[in-house]
């Protein structure tokens, strides 16, 4: 947290972005709220987890129960009113479910 006061204090703009997972999606308001406080023009979540190069079977499974499923990507998308309906789907939307499916 000092870091980020620290930048904020000397006038960097910064951009912060929030991984959306089924452990944290009920904390994602409040990561907004957070972000929006301190970046007025900027916040976005990101719902896409990768599997790992290693192919780590157990790590691979946590990952994949992780995951958002595609409905509750847009549920959480449709709910930020701040954000406005469909921004993160405009711009990556269709990615959306090829690569949930991996």
């Amino acid at each position: 947290m000092k870091g980020l006061d620290l930048l904020l204090e000397s006038g960097i703009k910064v951009r912060l972005k929030a991984m959306a997972l089924r452990s944290n999606l009920h904390e994602i308001p409040e990561i907004a709220r957070f972000c929006r406080e301190r970046t007025k023009d900027y916040f976005r979540f990101d719902p896409f987890l990768h599997l790992r190069v290693d192919g780590d079977p157990a790590r691979n499974e946590e990952i994949k129960s992780e995951r958002l499923s595609p409905e509750e990507i847009v549920a959480l998308e449709n709910s930020d009113g701040e954000k406005g309906t469909g921004t993160f789907l405009r711009n990556r939307g269709h990615c959306l479910f090829s690569t949930l499916g991996v």
